[in-house]
Order: C-alpha cells, then structure tokens, then sequence
C-alpha cells in the first residue's frame, strides 16, 4: 500500500474482503462490539505490540471485513462506548505489520484523526441482542465497570470478557502493587459481569473455577480458546530490511528468548547460566544471546546483573524495538528458542517459536507446557543447573535437535481466523438464561460498602463489591476517600434484600464546595434536596411499597452545580460534583447496623 496522508488512504486498501464466515442461524444484523480501549491508549505511547496487544491485532486483521464488527472503545474522562472509524485501525495495522510504526509521522496523525472523531461523536447505543467483545486488558481505565453496568442494564447486552491469566492473584510476588490492587479489583466485577468468559488455556480456565468459588461460590464456566496460532509476522527473506543492530549480531549461531525484561520471566537466571556456560566451554563455543523484548525496569536485578558484567555484553544483545520483520528473521535463523518464565497465562512465544520449527527450551510450568505440549525441550522451573544440562544439550549435541525439530514438523498450528471464528460462534451459540443473568448486583444488609481506590490484594473483601453498584459514565477514578461524580447526574443501583420493611440508604458524600447544590432521588419519585453543612453523613428512609418486586433500588445523584478544577489554574482539569464515599443499607428496625453506623460517623443528616 503507497504511505501517504490519513485522507488518502481508503478503507478498501487495508481491509481483507476475503474475510467469509457465514453463520449457520439468522440473528438479524445483531453486532458485535470489539473494545479496543486498552489498545488505543498503548498506541499512543507505544507502536510495536507485546503478548496481549498481538492478540488483539491478529484478532482485529480477521473481523474488520465482517459487517457486524464495530470497533469501539472508552477513552476517559467519556466513560462510556463510542465507535471508532475502521479505516483508522486499519491503517495502524497496516503500519504495524510493515514496520511503517516506528518513526512514522503518519502515526501521530491518525491517532490525533482517531482522537478529535471521538471527541464529537456520539455515545454508542447498543443494539438489543448485540454483544461486547473485550480481549484486552481494562483492569486500569477508570470506571469500565460502571459501564458494562450501564450497557447491560440499559441495553441488556451480552458481555463477554477474555482473561488471559491470573498471575496478579495467584503469583503477586512478581508484581507491583498497583498492578495487584487494580487487577483484584477487576477479576472480581468480571466474573460477576461476564455472561461469556473466554481463557486462553486449560490453565487460566482451571484458575478462573477456583476463584470463581473462592470468591463468589459459584461454579463459573470459562471457554477455553488456545492461543495456538500462526504468528502474522512480516514474511521477509531480504536481509536489507534487517535492523542494523540485528543482523550485526546474527553474523554466527545465536538463540533467542522474546519476552518483555522483568522478574517473572527469570532472565538473571538465564544471564547468569550464559556466563557459566562461556566459563565452561568457552566464549567461542556458546552461541549468542538475542533477548526480543522491552525492558520493565533498568532496576530489575536481571539488568543490574547485565549490566554489571562485562562478559553479557559481548554475548548478549537485548533489543527492545524488534519490528515483525526482525522476529521473523530471528526465528528462522536461531538454532532454538527459550522461554524461563515462572508462569503464564499462554506463551505465545512458544507457539511461534514451534510453526518456525524451532525448538522452545521452556520451562515446566502452567500453561507453558500446554503450549509446548510434547514438542518442547523443558527444564525445571528456576532451577539453574537443570536449565544448563537442558540448553547444553540443545548447543552440542546437533543430532538431538535436529530429531525434535523433525517431530515438531508435525505441528499444526491454527490461523488466526480459525480463532476469531471459534469465538463469534461461541457469542452466537450463547443462549443467556436470564435468571443468571446479573444487571443489577445484590447488596448485603449493615454492611459498609466504601467506593475507594482498592489498596488490598484479599480479593473477597466488601469493598471491591461497591464498584459493581456504580453505574455510567458520570464518575471519575476513584481516589483514596471515594469517588467523584462527573456529570449532572450519576447512577448507583443495587438489589436489595428488605422486603416488608422500610428501608435505610446510609450515604457518606462529599462536596467540592460550599455552594454545590444536589439532590437525591431514589426509585424515581423520593427526592431531597441536600444541604451540605459540617456533616456529611446522610440516611434516606426508603418506604417498603416504593421497592420494585424485583428489589432494585435507582438511586439518582443529581449535581445542580459542576465545579472545574482547572478554575483554580491547577493541574486538574476535571469537572466535578458530588463524591461518595460509602454506602449501607439496612432494615429500618435493624437497630444494631444503625448504631453501628452512627459510632463510626457521629452526626448524620436525616431524611425521612
């Protein structure tokens, strides 16, 4: 395709019309709605994709020329859907695969095309029986819980959410904290909001059942879609389109590991084996080490171990803007691959180093060994000395590898649109049970539900329950104390479990200002105008007719008067108004939670 400005380029230049899926049942121009949020904020900053971003990218090439597909995304402080045009996304993949991404001016100018349409453009109203498909990762934008809320109860769409593992939960220790609390947090409201969830591995699959019971003790059902599949690199045999600071590097034998540089993927314990094996049989004599990948962090003891031994830089080289051509080179020409990390959610790597016929060494652990299957070399995870034999044999003794490669000509990996098949099918094929399904979530009487940022990594305590009552896109990230409305009016919705008594709504809120003026409506006739002195503790007395028979309680924040922030010629551009900090319910004549409240608070501001 000839690169030129974004309105040259047409939309028919980049999609693939070949693209022929037909379902077997009529569903009447019902759409899928593929979330790129996630997507789009990395390109911002970032042009060449790691693991999740592959799959994303692999995924999209295969559905942009299927009409039902809309690509869409919330791009806060919006905070709910809005479509984006294909041609766009068509583009940046276009460039992506072309190694057009790096350096590229035309990029900055699609995002900024991408980013003043969204501006403008209208929220999506989702079509009644359309499903929203998320396959990346969302645990950080801010309140994409609320959202889904909102979408499936004011759409009753069909949600459905890939997780890709759980490592946050289940291998903390290789995580940063907030990583940790946003992804409990996350992993949490997904599985009370998924009518689909998707696992990339038996694995993954048999994690999500055992949190799924843990946290929620009910038994979930998680589609298992392996990622099993032949990479979309760029094919190249010229050596011309080569990165310099490869093809220097690649003059003798070499083997790779293509892995972004952080603890999980144990790279100080194959930089260490790399000294120990030169050592042993010479520098000569131990191929070099190309290591594929971005750097996590130059604090991480693997790259204070490289950098603090002279002997890695003359045998390892770690290249961090690897284009897909550069990939393709590299497993072609290695003699094997490697893949040390202590656990996965998949291991795509894996996969792409078996359809090059090369052989992974990885290590015996989680979902690696489902991608390896009986096709891989392995080793005994974090054990050095069992590492070493494994690779030493893989160097020196040719005949060996040369009989796994054999067998893993029998390898068949699946294309990409064979997976983005399985999966339409399988929202196709679904058939919601309505009593399962969660529009509006239950809450606890007398218990204190805070809508504070998480700060725990105990997946089932109340507070993570909270984020699951606020609906829309009227909110703001939440913050220490709680979370600020954004609009003039925000939703909180709950199912309440009083029936036959009158009920007490305890709202801790607080006001930007002394002047704001808001009222509160409940179930959509009980309104109260506040008044906000030094109390700001409220109770709303809710009478047991004005309760649905469902038990659903609507209760409306309405913001008579938004501040901005950026008046005061700070930082902070946010419009704000009210902020809520907790909420508790409870019977009427349930009199211990009443003084329980009170004890912790003090004054509270009646409303009856």
């Amino acid at each position: 395709m000839q690169q030129g400005s974004v309105d040259s380029i047409a939309l028919e230049e980049v999609v693939d019309t070949n693209y022929t899926y037909q379902s077997s049942k009529n569903y009447n121009n019902e759409k899928i709605y593929f979330d790129i949020s996630d997507l789009l904020q990395y390109w911002r900053n970032n042009r060449l994709p790691t693991g999740i971003q592959r799959v994303q990218i692999s995924l999209i090439e295969n559905i942009l020329g299927n009409e039902r597909f809309c690509i869409v995304a919330i791009c806060y402080p919006y905070s709910f859907w809005k479509i984006i045009n294909k041609t766009y996304i068509c583009m940046l993949v276009e460039k992506i695969r072309n190694n057009h991404a790096a350096g590229d001016v035309d990029w900055d100018r699609i995002i900024c095309k991408i980013d003043k349409e969204l501006e403008i453009a209208d929220y999506v109203q989702f079509s009644s029986n359309s499903c929203l498909l998320s396959v990346g990762c969302t645990w950080w934008i801010p309140n994409f819980t609320a959202a889904v809320n909102e979408a499936r109860y004011k759409f009753k769409i069909i949600y459905a959410s890939f997780v890709h593992d759980l490592i946050p939960i289940l291998a903390g220790n290789f995580c940063q904290s907030q990583l940790i609390h946003e992804f409990t947090q996350w992993i949490y409201t997904t599985l009370e909001q998924s009518d689909i969830i998707f696992a990339n591995s038996e694995n993954t699959a048999k994690d999500l059942v055992e949190v799924a019971k843990s946290v929620h003790d009910y038994e979930s059902s998680p589609v298992v879609c392996k990622l099993n599949a032949k990479p979309l690199l760029q094919q190249t045999k010229e050596i011309s389109t080569i990165s310099k600071n490869i093809k220097d590097y690649t003059l003798g034998p070499f083997v790779i590991y293509v892995s972004t540089i952080e603890r999980r993927k144990d790279h100080l314990l194959v930089f260490s084996a790399w000294i120990d094996l030169c050592k042993r049989y010479g520098d000569d004599s131990v191929p070099n080490l190309i290591c594929v990948g971005k750097v996590a962090s130059e604090n991480d003891e693997a790259m204070q171990f490289y950098n603090s031994n002279p002997k890695l830089a003359q045998k390892v080289r770690i290249i961090s803007d690897a284009s897909d051509s550069d990939l393709h080179f590299l497993y072609n020409h290695c003699l094997f691959s490697i893949y040390a990390s202590r656990y996965e959610g998949w291991g795509l790597p894996v996969t792409e180093s078996l359809y090059y016929n090369k052989i992974p060494l990885i290590a015996n652990n989680t979902s690696l060994i489902e991608a390896g299957e009986q096709f891989a070399a392995y080793f005994e995870t974090g054990n050095k000395n069992s590492f070493i034999d494994a690779i030493t044999h893989l160097i020196f003794n040719s005949d060996y590898r040369r009989r796994l490669e054999n067998k893993a000509k029998s390898v068949q990996p699946r294309n990409w649109s064979d997976i983005a098949k399985f999966i339409i099918s399988i929202i196709e094929e679904f058939v919601p049970k309505e009593e399962n399904r969660r529009f509006v979530h239950k809450i606890s009487p007398g218990v204190l539900y805070n809508f504070s940022l998480n700060n725990s990594i105990d997946i089932k305590h109340d507070n993570l329950r909270a984020s699951l009552f606020r609906s829309g896109g009227a909110w703001h990230k939440a913050e220490e104390w709680g979370v600020w409305t954004s609009d003039t009016k925000a939703s909180i919705s709950f199912i309440s479990p009083i029936f036959g008594a009158d009920t007490l709504i305890y709202l801790q809120l607080k006001s930007p200002s002394h002047n704001v003026n808001t009222h509160i409506k409940i179930n959509g006739s009980f309104c109260h105008k506040l008044n906000f002195n030094d109390c700001s503790n409220y109770c709303f007395k809710l009478p047991k007719e004005s309760i649905e028979r469902s038990g659903t309680v609507l209760i409306e924040i309405i913001n008579l008067y938004i501040q901005d922030l950026s008046e005061n010629q700070g930082s902070d551009t946010r419009c704000i108004g009210i902020g809520i900090s907790n909420i508790m319910v409870c019977s009427a004549d349930d009199v211990m939670s009443r003084l329980s409240y009170i004890e912790r608070f003090g004054k509270i501001n009646i409303y009856m």
